[in-house]
C-alpha cells in the first residue's frame, strides 16, 4: 500500500488538520513485501528489502533490510 497525501491532526474543532500530500521514491533493486505500507514523502533507496507487513515512516539506506512497525533496519547487503 502506498500512500501519498495524509492530513495533520487538527484541533477538536476541526479534526482533520492540513493536508500532507508528497511522492514516494522506489529506487532500483528493490523488493517489496505483501502488505507494506509506504507513508507520504519516504524514499526507498537501491536495493533494499522491505519486509512483509513492514510499515515505512523514514528514508531507508541503501541495501538494507527493514522490517518492522515502524521499518527498522535488520542488515545491510
Amino acid at each position: 500500500m502506498f500512500i501519498n497525501a495524509s492530513h495533520e491532526i487538527g484541533p477538536i474543532e476541526h479534526r482533520a488538520g492540513k493536508g500532507i500530500n508528497a511522492p514516494i521514491r522506489i529506487e532500483d533493486g528493490c523488493w517489496i513485501g505483501a502488505n507494506v505500507t509506504i507513508m507520504p514523502g519516504v524514499t526507498i533507496a537501491k536495493g533494499c528489502i522491505i519486509g512483509a507487513g513492514t510499515l515505512v515512516t523514514e528514508d531507508t539506506e541503501e541495501n538494507g533490510i527493514y522490517v518492522g512497525i515502524p521499518a527498522r533496519l535488520i542488515r545491510k547487503l
